[in-house]
């Protein structure tokens, strides 16, 4: 699984140098690995930590937004 979330992370970065606006594709990847306890917020790169921290508060998972 853990091959497959790099695979996962390697296509959203490609998306990110082919086209601006690729942040909000990379959030969403972190979003959806938080959810399904992949990662934890604490994980997500600098960069995108309040993309990810309003994606999480706007769906309902405030709870999972902690350093």
């Amino acid at each position: 699984m853990k091959d497959l979330i790099n695979k996962i992370r390697f296509f959203f970065l490609l998306l990110k140098l082919a086209a601006k606006g690729g942040e909000r594709d990379m959030a969403m990847c972190y979003v959806t690995c938080i959810v399904h306890g992949y990662r934890t917020y604490s994980q997500v790169p600098v960069e995108l930590k309040e993309e990810v921290k309003e994606l999480l508060i706007g769906t309902g998972l405030e709870r999972l937004v902690t350093e």
